[in-house]
């Protein structure tokens, strides 16, 4: 006997959409590409060009001097001409160069948005995340992971902070004004994509590492004064002067020598006194320059960018601001690095600082600048990586046309609330897998068991309801023509693993994770305006019909305060106790059968269409069949 598995097909319409995005970026990635193939050969032009040039002048350079065009002033005008044409070529060049490497980037940036369309999982790279958050509830959706996951979907994010908001934001239960002033922000970046593009591009081109970016945190978030190096300062002050003095007086005849010889030994004291202070702050801000020019840069892409959107006006302002600029405190601290630099320059680094005390006076001047700007910059960091966030956020928008802003309802305490679902669908599915459903669900029914047959889709409606909840907390929009839901926390048991290190058989592990839910989700809703939506997929699977029923009541009693719950399962004892239970609502997947006429063949059709009531059949028996143990 033989089977054949068939699968409902998406609405026509569906398809014709992939069609038209896929040529959309396809359009935009042939465009930069053929950009960049002419700067390319721009570029080598140039290069050609520039070595015409160079020889030139150098032949003019070493030309005999007899000859009388060297005499002449034309001679030295047309040499000036030639070196200044030669410089300029050379900062053609790099201007060419920068051109190329950006849409490099975009040709690039089209190629991955679309792998992301066509969620062609292998070929995208996996964001190198540290999950500290979200947990289990991240791993049973589909946030992270090797194969198809949310985060790759996102990865025009680069910089680890924006990750890190981009974690705590699907972690975190919004409120609607949240969620709007996001979805806000969100629409403004879409209708700036050269911007948009830009900032991004920004983010990826210079990206410190993250061990670079924590200490940058670290040391603005530091408040420390150095009491002995502020006195240290005014005595150098007076050492230097009194080496100054001594020595102009001695060459005048009017001091004698003992007084210039003091002002240097007091300098050479507070040169080894301060050399490990000042060069461990040395260290540190040049470890910083990546950072730095990394703020640099982005606030250089939206400096002179107009928001209409409020939100994004006020993660401007601190970096453009006339009174406190960010650009200009960076641009002082960039400058004040490259003087601390100069120590790497052996005889003039000393001259500097015996005659000078060099070290001292750029020690204090970057302690000034951190009292007085820090907290200024902390700020403007933190801006720009929500800034990156929204982008990312923005991107993810433009690549998935077909989604739609859903609707978070304020949800006054003890008022009636519901959850409607028009067309959602699975955000991580392509678009020739994926099939929509609809949903009205009220809190006078705020269970729902799921019934139906292995492979019917019951898992994957429930990953897409939970994923397109966090997606909604981005300011994202979601998998559904039309999305409404209160301010939820969601919670699953999905892919339930048992623990050799902590001796948790399946059973246990899927146990505890139940018990967890239930008093977690009691403790948060308790006293504010927060539902609960917990996901359960083959609810204790690892035990007998009866321990499975008995666990189900036990649950069912716990989750009635501010909770919308889902319950898949095969066992028709859950079904037969849910369906006399007055607070849930029966739904169910199925699939339909046909034999061919010489009864030698299937055929499985599932059509992945949520119906109401349960589900009477199931394919265990057909495809026992099927492989050849029935009996």
């Amino acid at each position: 006997m033989q089977m054949t598995i068939s699968r409902q097909k998406p609405p026509l319409v569906n398809l014709g959409q992939k069609s038209s995005d896929s040529q959309r970026w396809q359009k935009h990635m042939n465009k930069a590409e053929a950009i960049s193939q002419k700067l390319s050969n721009l570029s080598s032009r140039l290069v050609t060009i520039r070595l015409i040039t160079f020889i030139l002048l150098v032949t003019l350079l070493v030309a005999p001097d007899d000859r009388q065009l060297y005499f002449g002033f034309f001679g030295n005008l047309l040499v000036m001409l030639v070196a200044a044409a030669f410089g300029y070529q050379i900062y053609r060049h790099q201007q060419i160069q920068k051109r190329k490497n950006y849409f490099d980037y975009l040709r690039d940036h089209h190629h991955s948005a679309l792998k992301r369309l066509n969620r062609k999982w292998l070929l995208l790279k996996t964001p190198d995340l540290t999950i500290k958050i979200g947990g289990d509830n991240f791993k049973d959706l589909g946030v992270t992971g090797e194969q198809a996951s949310l985060a790759k979907l996102f990865g025009m994010i680069t910089c680890g902070d924006a990750w890190q908001n981009w974690l705590n934001w699907l972690n975190t239960p919004a409120d609607d004004n949240t969620i709007k002033i996001r979805q806000q922000a969100v629409k403004t970046l879409t209708t700036k994509r050269a911007t948009l593009l830009r900032f991004i591009y920004a983010a990826t081109h210079d990206n410190p590492s993250e061990v670079e970016r924590d200490e940058l945190k670290q040391w603005l978030g530091s408040e420390k004064s150095d009491k002995a190096m502020n006195l240290l300062f005014f005595i150098s002050i007076g050492a230097v002067l009194l080496l100054w003095v001594g020595l102009i007086g001695f060459v005048f005849h009017w001091l004698p020598l003992w007084v210039g010889i003091a002002g240097g030994v007091l300098n050479g004291v507070i040169t080894l006194l301060t050399f490990g202070k000042t060069d461990q702050l040395f260290k540190k801000t040049e470890g910083l320059s990546p950072v730095i020019a990394s703020m640099q840069s982005r606030i250089d892409v939206i400096k002179n960018t107009h928001f209409e959107d409020d939100h994004l006006q006020s993660l401007q302002r601190p970096l453009v601001t006339t009174q406190n600029n960010a650009i200009k405190s960076l641009g002082t601290i960039s400058w004040l690095s490259m003087l601390a630099d100069l120590r790497h320059f052996g005889v003039v680094y000393l001259l500097a600082q015996i005659t000078l005390l060099w070290n001292v006076h750029i020690y204090t001047g970057i302690t000034h600048w951190h009292r007085k700007h820090r907290q200024h910059i902390l700020h403007s960091y933190e801006c720009l990586s929500e800034l990156e966030t929204l982008c990312g956020v923005a991107c993810f928008a433009l690549e998935n046309k077909t989604f739609n802003y859903p609707q978070q309802s304020p949800t006054p305490q003890n008022s009636a609330s519901q959850i409607s679902l028009k067309q959602i669908g699975h955000p991580l599915l392509p678009f020739d897998q994926r099939i929509n459903n609809d949903l009205l669900w009220t809190d006078e029914k705020p269970m729902l068991l799921i019934s139906g047959s292995n492979m019917a889709g019951k898992s994957t409606f429930m990953k897409a309801l939970g994923l397109n909840v966090l997606l909604s907390r981005l300011g994202a929009p979601v998998c559904a023509d039309k999305a409404t839901w209160p301010k939820m926390t969601v919670k699953t048991v999905i892919k339930v693993e048992d623990s050799l290190a902590n001796g948790d058989s399946y059973f246990m592990a899927e146990l505890k994770r139940l018990v967890n839910i239930t008093k977690g989700s009691q403790k948060e809703t308790e006293g504010e305006s927060l539902f609960t939506l917990c996901l359960f997929d083959e609810i204790m699977s690892g035990t007998n019909s009866h321990d499975r029923t008995e666990i189900f009541k036990a649950i069912v009693a716990t989750l009635q305060h501010q909770t919308f719950a889902v319950f898949s399962t095969h066992d028709m004892k859950l079904a037969d106790y849910a369906k006399a239970h007055q607070r849930f609502a029966l739904y169910q997947f199925s699939e339909t059968y046909q034999q061919a006429p010489d009864k030698d063949h299937y055929t499985m059709h599932f059509d992945y269409q949520l119906k109401p009531g349960i589900c009477q059949q199931t394919n265990a028996q057909t495809l026992l069949k099927v492989l050849g143990l029935n009996r």
